[in-house]
Formats: C-alpha cells, structure tokens, sequence
C-alpha cells in the first residue's frame, strides 16, 4: 500500500501541486475572513494610546478629547500611557513591539518618524517598516521667543546679541533631534552664530524654563506661548512658517529676515499603529479619528492654541513623512549634523 501511494503521488505530482494551491487559497481566505470578523467587533477592549512625550504637552488634550467621543462611539476607553525621553524614540519602539490588533497605537510627534534617522546611529526601529500610518491630527507653526529679561526686541537684534555673545545665548527645545532643535540650528548656521541648545524633554518643560527665564530663548509651538506673550513673561521675535501666522498677524517669518532659512518640519502628529496591523482595523481607527477632528468643539479648541485640525489617510501620513523627510536631510547637510 505504501509503494502504490508513492507511485501515485509520483505519477501525479501537478495534481498534488494543484491541491497544495486549492488548500493555501482556502487558508488565505480564511485568514482574510477572520481579520474582517475581528475588525467588525474591534474594540472590545481599552486601546491604549502612547504619548512619547511627558504629561502637560497640547496632545493630552486632544488624547483626552478622543477618550470622551470614543466611549461614546464604542463603548471603550481610550487609555493614555506617556513614554517620554530619547526624542520619542521610547514611545515609538513600545508600540513598534506591541501586538499588532489595534489596541496599542502611538500619538506621536515628527520627531521618531522623521528627524531622529539624523540623529541616531542606531535607530531601535525603522519607521517606515515597523509603524503603520493611521491619520495625521494637527500641525502649528513654531516661534522663536525670549524671555523678557533678554535684551532683545527683534530677530535682527537677536542675531546682534548673539553675536556679541559668542555661545552665551541660551535656545531651548523639546529635544535633540525635534524640529524645535533643527530649526535653531539652522538659524544659527545661516546667521553665522553661535547659540547654546538645552534639550528637554518635551515642550511643556521648555515653555516652563524660558517663561521662568530659566534659558535665555526657546523654539516652542506658537499656540502654547501666545499667552504668556500677551501677560509680558516673553516676546516672540518670529515664526518658522512659510507665511505669518493669523494668530500672531505683527510677527514675522524667519526667512523674512534671514534669507534661506527653510524650517524643518513643522510641530505636526499623527497616529501609528504596530506595523501588520490589520488593515480593516487600521480603517476603522482612520474613520474614527477623522470624525472626531470634524467635531466643533475640538476644533475651537485647536484653533485657540493655533493648531490646525488635518485628518485624512493613512496615505497622506506616508506622504508628509516622505516630504518632511526630505526638508530634514537638506536642513541636517547645511548644519553639519551628525549621527551619534
């Protein structure tokens, strides 16, 4: 019996080659109808939404915003977790390793997923492989302020101070390697300065140091300063945007003053989720957070502190890192910045 099974199977192998076909077909389709079954009852559990910043930053707000309409629309919370430190790369690599079925998602900055290739060696992750794009939320424009006690009204008069102080004038940012930090950099690279850069740990703490007067100047997001501008604590001397900003009309762009300056990608986020995530699942989450941007009441709340709402898909994700990437390694080529 054993000869004549072997013979057989010899004597028809494209008959056994069609089986093996016929049976990984029906696997893959099963496989695909499993997915679907499971995007069709996600979530029945918490998702938990890591921050790779520390707590107090804007994004807690749009977090805690996005808890409230989800109990609503699922029934289950959004459970926020902060992972801050090595420019976000923490965060990023703990939902790189996480279990890809939608309950772990990052929030994150630009940091992990453009500007940290050029400044790491040894990246714990590649953002390109290892994360999967969900939806951009909002983006600001960032300013360059100083604290009160600084003798400095102006841009120009700012470059003057520095220059008269090689190194003495102090730039805070919410990291090495954010656009907060690349953008002083490039200030200083064009206006042939020298300036002191002190790292934080996210902007929160960066704000709280050049309104204390703790650091001398800071990059910070314009929708967290424009109050402190307003009660006198610091002066914002400029934007790196493009154009002016409707919120601050009076301030001008850096490259109004200082020719070729092209800032580094601007304070922007977005959701990730761990990379093989199911697609229906990563839909579903895009679908979600697109409606939640349109709600009025977030949306005034972005608008007060100048964030603009964005949304959209998973692609555009893929499109502006591709984009700001590119920026970030003509910006990285000027400065000099090197890996380490």
């Amino acid at each position: 019996m054993k000869e004549r099974d072997e013979i057989e199977r010899a004597q028809v192998p494209g008959l056994r080659r069609r089986e093996v076909l016929r049976l990984a077909a029906a696997a893959a389709a099963l496989t695909a109808a499993g997915a679907a079954a499971f995007a069709d009852t996600y979530p029945t559990q918490p998702i938990t939404l890591v921050l790779p910043l520390p707590p107090g930053e804007t994004l807690d707000v749009l977090a805690h915003f996005a808890d409230n309409i989800m109990r609503k629309d699922w029934g289950q919370p959004l459970v926020v977790e902060h992972y801050p430190g090595a420019s976000g790369n923490i965060g990023a690599d703990r939902v790189v390793h996480a279990k890809p079925d939608g309950y772990t998602i990052l929030f994150s900055t630009s940091s992990p997923l453009v500007t940290n290739k050029f400044l790491f060696k040894d990246m714990p992750f590649d953002p390109a492989k290892d994360l999967e794009p969900v939806i951009l939320i909002s983006q600001s424009p960032l300013a360059l302020v100083v604290h009160s006690s600084v003798p400095v009204k102006t841009l120009q008069e700012y470059i003057a101070y520095a220059k008269a102080h090689p190194g003495q004038m102090t730039f805070g940012s919410s990291g090495i390697g954010t656009p907060h930090h690349i953008d002083g950099e490039f200030l200083a690279s064009l206006a042939d300065i020298k300036l002191n850069h002190i790292p934080y740990k996210g902007s929160a703490e960066a704000v709280s140091d050049v309104v204390a007067g703790h650091v001398m100047s800071a990059f910070v997001s314009l929708g967290g300063i424009l109050n402190y501008a307003k009660a006198g604590n610091v002066r914002i001397l400029a934007v790196t945007s493009d154009k002016r900003s409707d919120a601050a009309p009076d301030v001008p762009t850096i490259g109004e003053i200082v020719p070729g300056f092209k800032s580094a990608p601007a304070a922007w986020n977005a959701i990730f989720a761990p990379a093989h995530t199911p697609h229906d699942i990563v839909m579903k989450l895009n679908a979600e957070f697109n409606k939640i941007l349109k709600d009025p009441e977030l949306d005034a709340k972005l608008k007060a502190v100048t964030l603009e709402p964005l949304g959209g898909t998973p692609q555009d994700v893929t499109e502006k890192v591709d984009r700001e990437t590119a920026v970030t390694r003509q910006v990285a080529e000027k400065i000099g910045l090197v890996p380490h």
